[in-house]
């Protein structure tokens, strides 16, 4: 049973610290769910600078394959942030660097290759919205990470019909806004929906009641990457019951409520965990000089 990460990866830039932390949400999937004991492949587009050079060494580190990856000349994604009392604030980005010009196209090796794969993980900052109708027909279970586009409209109606779960970011609204969405979104196609909900927890909306999880109180440390710790632990554990169960259980509701109801709990002491160190999961080293503010890259191949 193999899942894979599919899309962005980025350095995050930590201005006030001087250090960089390997980071994007495709990415943080890989390496979370290779933490939790599954087999974790990931799939993007590298540039050539020391951005990618990094993320590639972390990705070797950690036993992760990533055998359909692109590497292509130019600025590997990479944003730039300040921590304010442990909260990660964005200043900028890239927007995805290489990526943006050069989205990943999936071609018939690539399908092939993904057919070993149960569970797929992609993300609104992927650039793949395109190529889901290809993933879905190719992979048992398709998640995708909105994060806060939500919001957008055509964006849900080009991909909710071939995501099965999805994962929002609502910090910002309440409670009966958050189920409001979850339930449009199921309408419009998608079977089982995530809102993480900031310091008040997370709910999960199967096409029955709503599920609530409150957050684990923790020191925070750094709150970049507790969201998709939180998507990689549930995803993690549905995984692992649809391998054992057989992926025809993910279309009976209840089935979905006790799956969801059994995992809330450890995805939000996953999240919590991972507010305890810097960056998304660590493996944080100075910011090279030619990736500081102002300099010109270097466009060193790799």
């Amino acid at each position: 049973m193999q899942v894979i990460g599919i899309g962005d990866n980025v350095c995050d830039l930590y201005l006030d610290r001087g250090m960089m932390y390997p980071g994007g949400q495709a990415l943080n999937f890989a390496v979370n769910t290779r933490d939790l004991g599954l087999v974790s492949h990931y799939m993007g587009v590298f540039g050539t600078d020391e951005a990618a050079q990094q993320i590639k060494s972390v990705l070797v580190r950690r036993g992760i394959p990533f055998p359909k990856a692109q590497t292509v000349p130019g600025e590997n994604g990479r944003s730039w942030v300040e921590l304010r009392d442990g909260d990660r604030v964005f200043l900028g980005s890239n927007k995805g660097g290489v990526l943006r010009e050069h989205p990943i196209r999936l071609d018939r090796e690539d399908l092939g290759y993904l057919d070993h794969f149960l569970v797929a993980h992609t993300t609104n900052n992927s650039y793949f919205d395109g190529e889901l109708p290809s993933l879905k027909a190719h992979v048992s279970l398709v998640s995708y990470d909105y994060s806060t586009c939500w919001r957008e409209a055509d964006r849900v109606a080009r991909t909710a019909p071939y995501v099965d779960m999805a994962f929002l970011s609502c910090g910002e609204e309440s409670v009966e806004r958050a189920e409001e969405t979850a339930r449009h979104l199921n309408a419009a196609g998608i079977t089982a929906v995530c809102v993480t909900l900031g310091s008040r927890g997370a709910a999960v909306w199967t096409g029955g009641d709503f599920l609530m999880q409150h957050a684990f109180p923790v020191q925070v440390v750094d709150t970049m990457g507790a969201g998709d710790a939180f998507a990689s632990r549930i995803l993690a554990g549905v995984a692992e019951t649809l391998d054992q169960e057989g992926t025809a259980c993910w279309r009976d509701e209840a089935w979905r409520y006790r799956v969801m109801r059994e995992q809330l709990p450890s995805a939000a002491e996953f999240a919590a965990q991972a507010c305890r160190r810097e960056g998304s999961f660590g493996e944080g080293v100075p910011i090279p000089p030619g990736l500081r503010p102002g300099a010109r890259p270097t466009g060193e191949s790799v």
